[in-house]
This record gives structure tokens, C-alpha cells and sequence, in this order.
């Protein structure tokens, strides 16, 4: 997704944002949205370059 795209779902959708770091490297990330009470959906999670 862009980042205007994932601006403009947030504005519809609550949503979190993730971010491991190993020895202070940023190793992954994560894009989480709320689809419903309960009910959790993982956009995208990789490596972070």
C-alpha cells in the first residue's frame, strides 16, 4: 500500500502500527486493522530493509 493509501484507510478503519527491533535494527513491522470487535486483520508483515 502507499502511504497516501494507508492514510485514507485510517481515516475509515482504526488501525496499529508495528515495529520489532533487534540490537537496534529494525528487523520488522507490522500494519494491523480493526475490521470489527473482535476480529483483527494483519496488512502486511515482513522485513524491514
Amino acid at each position: 500500500m502507499s502511504l497516501q493509501a494507508v492514510q485514507d484507510t485510517i481515516k475509515i478503519i482504526q488501525a496499529n502500527f508495528f515495529v520489532m527491533t533487534y540490537e537496534d535494527n529494525d528487523v520488522a513491522g507490522a500494519q494491523v486493522f480493526h475490521v470489527t470487535e473482535g476480529i483483527n486483520q494483519v496488512i502486511l508483515l515482513g522485513r524491514c530493509f
